[in-house]
């Protein structure tokens, strides 16, 4: 029981980290002409090669993702596999 609450714990935590460099992605947008942040669930699972609905339940800790699911939206982001799992408390 107490594993389970343990890795529910962790899957939030990856979700909300995969969730907040989405919102910080930086990108020039074509059609605006302009630099822009944030990118959309549907965007990031082009770049990543992953479906929208699988980055939506791996936010929101629904879903236990593979290290390849991590290594392509990460890829994608910009961002390093190892941001995801980083003890971030001070």
């Amino acid at each position: 029981m107490l594993d389970s609450i343990k890795s529910d714990k962790v899957l939030k935590q990856i979700g909300q980290r995969i969730k907040q460099a989405r919102k910080n992605f930086s990108h020039y947008n074509e059609k605006k002409e302009k630099e822009v942040v944030g990118i959309s669930l549907r965007d990031l699972a082009v770049l990543a090669n992953v479906s929208h609905t699988q980055i939506d339940d791996i936010e929101n800790g629904r879903l236990n993702p593979t290290i390849l699911t991590l290594l392509s939206i990460t890829e994608a982001l910009g961002i390093g596999i190892g941001e995801l799992f980083e003890n971030k408390k001070k």
